[in-house]
């Protein structure tokens, strides 16, 4: 018993070398693919984007060449280095976004919003969008910090804190949000959901 466990040993061993070197060069081109496509993972930190995406889902971004207003994006905080925020496009360059009535409106008129699920209990005064930026909010409101308070007065550590508008430039934008594939009871494709006008004010 004892000797044959002694030559088997290194023939396991030999095994296992050889089956990981197999899987690393079968996962090589696999993981250039997902690089050179644009494909990225990450992991959503809090409840800003409730009930479109809850914490701790695990979501798939992909770079595409345009963005719209009601696509979800990751992009890169500017003010902290190597930190990532998700939210949904509201408003592109040019437009003008207020905030009152617990509604959001675009450019003068209410917009439809069904993924939030509670009125919006702030106000904001009429913010325009610069050229290649983008207004972006959390689904979650109230809970979320995001383009109504980032300005010079706001903290994105503290949600009390009452900030000045401020949008965000196209170069710190990742990728747009395509599905959530953890955990495998919410997995799966993950829509835009077009921002439509339905009154002028």
């Amino acid at each position: 018993m004892s000797e044959s466990n002694t030559q088997t040993a290194p023939r396991i061993g030999h095994f296992r070398k050889r089956l990981a070197w197999v899987l690393l060069i079968l996962l090589l081109p696999i993981l250039g693919i997902i690089q050179f496509s644009g494909i990225r993972f990450f992991k959503v930190p809090s409840s800003s984007m409730e009930p479109t995406l809850f914490p701790s889902d695990y979501i798939v971004t992909r770079t595409v060449d345009s963005l719209n207003r009601g696509d979800i994006v990751v992009f890169k905080d500017p003010d902290y280095a190597n930190e990532y925020i998700v939210k949904r496009i509201v408003g592109v360059g040019g437009d003008t976004i207020s905030v009152f009535g617990g509604a959001v409106f675009l450019n003068n008129a209410y917009v439809s919003e069904p993924f939030r699920y509670r009125p919006i209990d702030y106000v904001m005064d009429p913010y325009e969008v610069p050229k290649d930026h983008f207004f972006l909010l959390g689904d979650n409101a109230n809970r979320s910090i995001d383009s109504h308070n980032w300005g010079a007065s706001g903290s994105q550590g503290d949600e009390d804190t009452k900030g000045t508008p401020r949008s965000i430039s196209k170069e710190f934008i990742v990728g747009k949000v395509t599905r959530i594939y953890l955990p495998p009871s919410r997995a799966g494709k993950l829509d835009s959901y077009p921002i439509r006008i339905l009154t002028a004010n």
